[in-house]
């Protein structure tokens, strides 16, 4: 009979160890998995923001002779458009004003970047307005869809 006793304590150690092991070897994995997750999904955004930083550093390089950058901007940024979307454009932008302390105020290039998009299809200007990022530019960006969208009409008495 003692001898069972013991038996049965060391059969249920063992299991006691191996269900330990079981789940810490899955918390390993689950830690795993999950860094491996995260790690992959940040490379599209790294090579992102390098492909939007080539693009700053293009128009860095245009405007850097220009007698008033901020206005060099204001025209070149909206060109992007031609090749990244508006909100791209904005994001280089930034990326810009980052690394040119001369440009902080993007108001104007807001409504140029907005108007570009009305343009492409002018009855889709809510979901432009809704894709302005709010705040930046001063609001630049959605000032300019509706100065686009309300350009040719006034207000009677």
């Amino acid at each position: 009979m003692r001898h069972s006793k013991k038996l049965i304590k060391r059969i249920r150690k063992f299991i006691y160890l191996r269900i330990k092991n079981f789940y810490i070897a899955l918390v390993l994995v689950i830690l795993i998995e999950t860094g491996i997750l995260l790690f992959y999904q940040t490379q599209p955004s790294l090579e992102r923001d390098l492909f939007l930083q080539s693009y700053a550093d293009q128009v860095l390089e245009k405007c850097s002779s220009s007698s008033y950058r901020p206005s060099c901007y204001d025209e070149e940024l909206p060109k992007l458009m031609d090749f990244i979307s508006m909100e791209d454009a904005l994001k280089v932008a930034k990326i810009v004003q980052s690394q040119d302390s001369s440009y902080r105020y993007c108001h104007v290039l807001g409504h140029k970047l907005s108007a570009k998009e009305y343009h492409k299809d002018t009855d889709n200007w809510k979901d432009i307005i809704h894709r302005c990022p709010y705040g930046e530019c001063a609001n630049g960006c959605q000032h300019g869809v509706l100065q686009e969208r309300f350009r040719g009409e006034f207000l009677t008495d």
